[in-house]
């Protein structure tokens, strides 16, 4: 993978989860950490926000 195409989290995520094991991934090249601490994109949260409500822990 080519993590420094990622635009956000989720774009990381999708990226990632395509691999049906760790050991199939491989990284292409260094790539900011900024990416990976940038959190979720607002319809994201809200929609996780949503889900808390219906399924309180």
């Amino acid at each position: 993978v080519d993590l420094t195409s990622a635009r956000s989290l989720q774009s990381i995520y999708v990226m990632l989860s395509q691999a049906p094991k760790l050991r199939n991934i491989a990284i292409l090249r260094w790539f900011s950490s900024k990416t990976l601490n940038s959190g979720l994109q607002g319809d994201t949260q809200e929609e996780l926000k949503r889900l808390g409500c219906l399924f309180p822990c």
